[in-house]
C-alpha cells in the first residue's frame, strides 16, 4: 500500500452532515468531505484556513482510512511505509524525531490521529456515515447545490439528505478491491486480494502466485518469502520494475533523490 500519497478527487461538491437540512438550499461556504484519511484531514484543515465550514463524513469508527488498525484498515501486521517520514508527513507536522525512518502501519495510524487531534479536526467529524449517493440537481430558483445522502451504521435507521454547496471526495483510490484478471472466475484455488493480506500465516504450506508487482504486491512478496512458511512465492507482473532499496548510503533513498 502506498504511504499516504493516495488519491483525492478535488470536485466542488458539497458538504453532508449527520443531521438534515429542510431546504435545497446549501449553507454558503460548507464544504463535505468523504473519507477521514490523510487526504480528508488535510483537506479539512485546509478549508478552515480558507474561512470554509467542513464537515468530514467518515464511515469507519475513527480517522486514518486505510491505516487505521480495525476491519476497516487495509494494512497488515509487518506493513511500513515505502517513504520515509520526512516525506510521508504532513509538512506542518513532522514525525518525532525518536520515530522510525520507515514507520509501521500501527504507528501512521497513531501519527493521523494525533494530527487530527492537535488541529482540533475532530469536531468537524461524522463517524459511521456512508455515503450512497451524491447529486447536483438544479432548484427551481434556478440554484444548483450538491445533494449528499447518506447511512448510518444503526441499523434501522434511514437514511439521510442534506445540501451543501462544495464537496471534496477524499475516499481514494485504495478504499475498494479491483480484481481484472483474465481467468479469475474460473480459477479452482483460494483467490484472496491485498486489501485482505493480515501475515504469511494464512499461506503456510501453499503455492502462492502474487499478481502485480507494484508497492503493495513487492512488500506482501517479501513477506511472505521471509517468513519461509509457504510452499513458493512467485511474483507477476505485466511489466518490469525496478526495485531500489529503502537506504542508499545509509540514508534513506527519497531523500537522496531530493539531493
Amino acid at each position: 500500500i502506498a504511504s499516504f500519497v493516495v488519491h483525492i478527487d478535488f470536485v466542488q461538491y458539497s458538504e453532508f452532515n449527520c443531521f438534515s437540512m429542510p431546504t435545497e438550499e446549501a449553507s454558503k461556504g460548507h464544504v463535505a468531505i468523504l473519507g477521514g484519511g490523510p487526504s480528508g484531514l488535510s483537506a479539512c484543515k485546509a478549508a478552515l484556513e480558507e474561512g470554509l465550514t467542513p464537515t468530514i463524513f467518515e464511515k469507519s469508527a475513527g480517522v486514518g482510512g486505510l491505516w487505521r488498525q480495525d476491519e476497516s484498515g487495509k494494512v497488515w501486521e509487518s506493513l511500513h511505509t515505502n517513504l520515509s517520514k520526512y516525506t510521508c508527513a504532513f509538512s506542518d507536522f513532522p514525525w518525532p524525531l525518536a520515530a522510525a525512518d520507515f514507520p509501521p502501519a500501527s504507528q501512521v495510524a497513531d501519527y493521523l490521529e494525533r494530527f487530527a487531534s492537535a488541529n482540533d479536526l475532530t469536531k468537524y467529524l461524522r463517524t459511521g456515515c456512508r455515503v450512497v449517493s451524491l447529486t447536483k440537481p438544479t432548484s427551481a430558483n434556478g440554484n444548483s447545490a450538491w445533494k449528499v445522502v447518506w447511512e448510518t451504521s444503526c441499523e434501522g435507521d434511514a437514511p439521510q439528505e442534506e445540501w451543501f454547496e462544495f464537496v471534496v471526495v477524499a475516499s481514494g483510490i485504495f478504499s475498494r478491491a479491483h480484481i481484472d484478471v483474465p481467468g479469475a472466475d474460473t480459477f479452482g484455488g483460494e483467490l484472496v486480494h491485498s486489501t485482505l493480506y493480515k501475515s504469511p500465516d494464512a499461506f503456510a504450506g501453499k503455492s502462492v502466485l502474487i499478481v502485480g508487482g507494484a508497492f503493495t504486491g513487492a512488500d506482501i512478496a517479501v513477506d511472505l518469502a521471509m517468513a519461509s512458511s509457504s510452499k513458493s512465492v512467485t511474483l507477476s507482473s505485466r511489466q518490469a520494475f525496478w526495485y531500489i532499496p529503502k537506504y542508499i548510503n545509509s540514508k534513506p533513498a527519497d531523500l537522496v533523490f531530493y539531493s
